[in-house]
C-alpha cells in the first residue's frame, strides 16, 4: 500500500511538472516532426506563383450527386466537393509539400510545449467571414464544442480527447490536452474548420441542408441545382489574398462543378470540351479513349506521375 501510495504521489508530481512546463514562444508553423521545411519569412509556397494571370473560369466534374452542402454533416448521403479550402478555410493550413506540417491561416501563430499537453491558437486579428464579421475566439469555441458533439465521427473522437478549452481574449484559444498522449493531436486541432456561431444553425447541423454556407475562404457559393451544378465565385474581399500560404494561389473568378450520374457520360463531356481537368484512373481509357480530336491536336494536354 505504501508503495502504491509513492507511486501515485510520483504520477501526480510528473503531471504538475508537465501541466507547469513552459510553453515556446508563438510560431508560424507547427510540423509532426522535426522543423517546417518553410522559414518564417516565406514568400508563397513553393508550388504556387504570386504573378500568375487571374481571371476566367475553371469547370470541374466529379461522378455522383450532392445533396448537402455541409461537408461536417453525418446524414447526407452525399456532399457538394470543393467547399473545403474554397469557401470553408481552417485554423491552419497543410501545404501539399508536407503533409505533416501546417502553417498559420485564420490562426496567425501557435504555441505549445515539448509534451505537446497544451496548445495556444492566435487568431489573426484581419481574419473575417465573407460577409465581413471578424472572426473571433467565440467562433472557434462554437465550432470546436459543435463539431464535438454533431460533426464527422473523426472529428468527434478526436476533438474527445482535448480536456478543456478556453478563450482568454477575443483572438486567443488554449486548449488543454492532459492527458491525450497523442502528439498529432495539435496538428488536429489546427485543421479545425471555423464556423460562424452567428449564421451556423446548431440545432440542425446534423440535418442535411442547401442552405447557402457562410465562410471565410477566398471563394462564395454563387449557384446550386441540387445534385447537379455547383458554382463558386471568387470573393474580391477575401481577407487573406496576400498571406505567404494564399499567395499565388485561387486565381479563378469563377469555380463551376458538374455532376455526372454515369462515367461514360463524364468522359464524353471531358471531349466536348464541357469541364477543364480530369485524372483519369481507367487504364484502358487511357489506352485507347484518347484519340478524340481535342486531343490530337493538341487541346488536351497531359501530365503523367
Amino acid at each position: 500500500m505504501r508503495l502504491a501510495t509513492i507511486l501515485l504521489l510520483l504520477t501526480a508530481l510528473a503531471g504538475a511538472a508537465l501541466a507547469d512546463e513552459p510553453a515556446s514562444p508563438p510560431t508560424y508553423a507547427i510540423a509532426m516532426h522535426g522543423a517546417p521545411a518553410l522559414s518564417a519569412d516565406f514568400a508563397h509556397l513553393p508550388y504556387a506563383d504570386p504573378q500568375a494571370p487571374q481571371g476566367g473560369r475553371l469547370s470541374l466534374a466529379y461522378l455522383g450527386a450532392f445533396d448537402s452542402l455541409n461537408p461536417y454533416n453525418v446524414k447526407a448521403l452525399s456532399t457538394a466537393q470543393g467547399l473545403i479550402g474554397n469557401v470553408y478555410q481552417s485554423l491552419m493550413i497543410r501545404s501539399a509539400d508536407e503533409p505533416f506540417t501546417l502553417y498559420g491561416l485564420i490562426a496567425k501563430s501557435i504555441e505549445t510545449n515539448d509534451a505537446r499537453d497544451r496548445i495556444v491558437f492566435h487568431l489573426d486579428p484581419a481574419a473575417h467571414f465573407s460577409d465581413g464579421s471578424k472572426i473571433s475566439a467565440a467562433d472557434v469555441l462554437f465550432t470546436f464544442n459543435l463539431l464535438k458533439t454533431k460533426g464527422l465521427p473523426s472529428q468527434r473522437a478526436a476533438y474527445a480527447l482535448v480536456r478543456s478549452v478556453e478563450a482568454p481574449d477575443d483572438l486567443t484559444v488554449a486548449f488543454d490536452l492532459t492527458g491525450a498522449g497523442d502528439r498529432e493531436l495539435p496538428l488536429i486541432l489546427g485543421l479545425m474548420p471555423v464556423l460562424s456561431r452567428v449564421h451556423t444553425d446548431a440545432e440542425h447541423f446534423e440535418d442535411q441542408t442547401l442552405q447557402i454556407p457562410l465562410g471565410s475562404g477566398p471563394y462564395t457559393v454563387a449557384e446550386v441545382i441540387p445534385g447537379q451544378k455547383l458554382t463558386l465565385k471568387r470573393d474580391p474581399n477575401y481577407w487573406g489574398r496576400e498571406l505567404p500560404v494564399t499567395r499565388g494561389l485561387y486565381n479563378f473568378d469563377e469555380i463551376r462543378i458538374d455532376y455526372f450520374r454515369d462515367a461514360s457520360a463524364m468522359f464524353e463531356a471531358f471531349k466536348a470540351g464541357l469541364y477543364d481537368f480530369r485524372i483519369e484512373d481507367d487504364p484502358t481509357r487511357w489506352r485507347e479513349g484518347y484519340g478524340f480530336p481535342a486531343a490530337r491536336d493538341g487541346r488536351v494536354f497531359d501530365r503523367q506521375e
